[in-house]
């Protein structure tokens, strides 16, 4: 279906599949950018990586099931399987290791590096999640940070370093 789109790249089954003004993209593994109509610079890696994509420009995702559900959010980073893969409109977000921010739909400006980082609430915004399943106690967080493997933030405007077992830092 591309009709006017340029510099575009698609290989495997179905990438880029209904382009049709969308710039510059990439699409290597089946599905990858398959519903993207106008979308410009994006990068996908990966069987249904950012699959879902519509209009949305300046995504990379690398990996099985990355930004999968994102159609218009922006600029995103996904590293690693399921990374990113309920973001629909969230921008600014970077997600590295599987399944890392993985229930994120809306949430904007958060990084999560390590697997299961920032994976299992909603709606974090200007959060920030390093370490295999660094989290947040409940969704709709702001401004919080959690570090260290297993370290929970109970709350906005919060920091947690480590986990319950940590006993000095």
């Amino acid at each position: 279906f591309n009709n006017t789109g340029g510099d575009n790249n698609a290989f495997g089954h179905k990438g880029l599949f209904n382009n049709t003004t969308g710039e510059a993209n990439c699409s290597f593994g089946s599905y990858g950018l398959f519903t993207n109509t106008t979308g410009s610079r994006n990068c996908a890696f990966g069987t249904y990586s950012l699959d879902n994509n519509t209009t949305a420009s300046g995504n990379c995702g690398f990996g099985f099931n990355t930004l999968t559900s994102n159609t218009t959010g922006n600029a995103n980073v996904a590293m690693g399987d399921f990374t990113l893969d309920h973001n629909d409109i969230g921008f600014f977000n970077t997600a590295i290791g599987a399944t890392a921010l993985q229930l994120n739909v809306s949430g904007s400006n958060n990084t999560a590096v390590g697997t299961s980082a920032g994976q299992t609430k909603v709606l974090y915004n200007k959060c920030s999640f390093f370490g295999v399943q660094a989290d947040a106690t409940t969704s709709g967080r702001t401004n919080a940070m959690a570090l260290g493997y297993g370290a929970l933030v109970n709350g906005s405007n919060k920091v947690r370093v480590g986990n319950t077992a940590v006993t000095s830092i």
